[in-house]
């Protein structure tokens, strides 16, 4: 073997130096945030294209030809003079602080219309990492006092995984209908653990 051939078997085998050795530890950090930072982007584009999916049937899904703005008033008891356009009370609310909105009316008053219209606008304002509406038919559920989101999720395909992100990482606004018809007698969103830490928001 040559003098060459040995100083480079020699130089391969030396111990690396501290200084050496703390490039090495910084390329594998850099490496491994590179990786990271990689998959994080790559979930975050799988679920984007399942939230288009979504959005795009939902809003495939929807046949309103005619729809007539409803009306709404503070109470049932409140006079007919207090009358507001309820659409934009509905925005007033999901710009604010407040956490649950009640709609009250007579069975065929046009609750679940204006429910799905709302879900529409919602998906048509809809932009990337925005909250995300969730119209949620309640006497399909079987469990709605219990595993509200995670069950109408999973009925529009949506993964274990996804269900987990979702949980972790994103707002939505949920959009319950047929309250009375569910026949429930449980408050869901305390039921559901709705807004607490590490829960639904």
């Amino acid at each position: 073997m040559s003098s060459d051939s040995w100083k480079m078997v020699t130089e391969r085998k030396r111990p690396l130096s501290l200084v050496e050795q703390l490039v090495k530890i910084r390329r594998i950090d850099d490496s491994s945030t590179v990786d990271y930072e990689l998959t994080q982007d790559q979930d975050n584009h799988n679920m984007e294209s399942a939230l288009h999916t979504l959005r795009m049937q939902r809003m495939g899904e929807y046949e309103q030809p005619v729809y007539i703005a409803p009306m709404a008033k503070p109470s049932l008891q409140a006079p007919n003079d207090t009358l507001f356009p309820l659409m934009g009370k509905v925005k007033d609310f999901l710009a604010g602080d407040s956490q649950v909105m009640l709609i009250l009316g007579d069975s065929g008053a046009g609750k679940s219309t204006f429910n799905r219209h709302l879900e529409h606008e919602l998906w048509q304002d809809y932009t990337a990492g925005g909250r995300i509406p969730l119209l949620i038919n309640l006497p399909s559920l079987e469990r709605p006092e219990k595993d509200l989101v995670a069950e109408q999720l999973r009925w529009h395909n949506f993964l274990d995984d996804q269900i987990r992100e979702l949980k972790l990482h994103r707002q939505l606004i949920l959009i319950c209908d047929g309250y009375d018809e569910s026949q429930l007698t449980s408050n869901l969103h305390t039921t559901n653990l709705l807004n607490r830490s590490g829960q639904w928001d």
